[in-house]
């Protein structure tokens, strides 16, 4: 009687829900999901790259010589009539303009003593022939140097050649009257242009913006101020103009 009471009492007990539960493993309740694993942050939005630095400006080399032939802007700092100078007579210029190596390095300043001289002067005529005058630019006082200058200009006044005729016509031989031509002039303040003759070596600048030295090392071309006469003169173009025929003859023969 009491193992059937013992064996009841078992069945009852196996046949309770805990006791289900520890004996089934699959009716067991699920295991806590594992914690996720914590998002990745957010890859950093990339930063702009520093801007590379600015390439600097490339340094020019200023000039280190002033070419031969360089032009030069000189005025004239007093009139000049064929009545009053004579050949060989000297004139005072300025440089009006900045004369300027490649880069804008001003060598030579506005404002420069140079001089001219007169090299051929022929007063106003009678029967209307008028007045001559041609000048020569010879050079630049810069710093007690003389920078040799080169370039001429000629003038000459209006002739009254008609007017000669007329009056010679009129009066005759025995009239004796005369007509003159005008005299040669050049006013105060007309410029010319000139050009150097040497190629002047530059040395650095004595101040930042300041005129170019000119170079120790250079040493100016002799300054010519001889004045032909009149002899001379013809002379001198009786062999140009030969010169020139024997230079054409020789390329006529040379064509044939």
């Amino acid at each position: 009687m009491n193992r059937r009471f013992a064996l009841a009492a078992t069945l009852a007990a196996m046949s309770s829900p805990a006791f289900a539960q520890a004996a089934d493993p699959a009716a067991a309740p699920p295991a806590a999901a594992p914690a996720a694993a914590p998002a990745a942050a957010p890859a950093a939005a990339p930063t702009d790259a520093p801007a590379a630095p600015a390439a600097a400006p490339v340094a020019v080399a200023p000039a280190t010589v002033l070419p031969a032939n360089t032009e030069v802007i000189v005025r004239l700092n007093e009139p000049l009539t064929s009545d009053d100078k004579d050949f060989g007579d000297n004139f005072s210029l300025t440089v009006s303009q900045d004369v300027k190596a490649d880069g804008g390095l001003v060598v030579i300043p506005h404002g420069t003593r140079a001089v001219g001289q007169v090299v051929f002067r022929k007063g106003k005529g009678s029967f209307g022939k008028s007045g001559k005058l041609e000048l020569a630019f010879r050079y630049i006082d810069l710093d007690g140097r003389r920078i040799p200058l080169d370039g001429h200009y000629r003038q000459e006044g209006s002739g009254n050649g008609a007017a000669a005729v007329g009056a010679f016509v009129a009066a005759g031989i025995v009239g004796g009257l005369i007509v003159h031509g005008h005299s040669a002039r050049i006013p105060e303040g007309h410029e010319f242009t000139a050009h150097t003759v040497d190629a002047i070596p530059l040395a650095s600048p004595a101040s930042d913006g300041g005129p170019a030295l000119i170079a120790a090392s250079y040493t100016p071309s002799p300054v010519d101020m001889h004045v032909m006469t009149e002899r001379e003169r013809k002379a001198a173009e009786k062999a140009a103009g030969d010169a020139a025929r024997k230079a054409h003859q020789a390329s006529g023969a040379r064509s044939n």
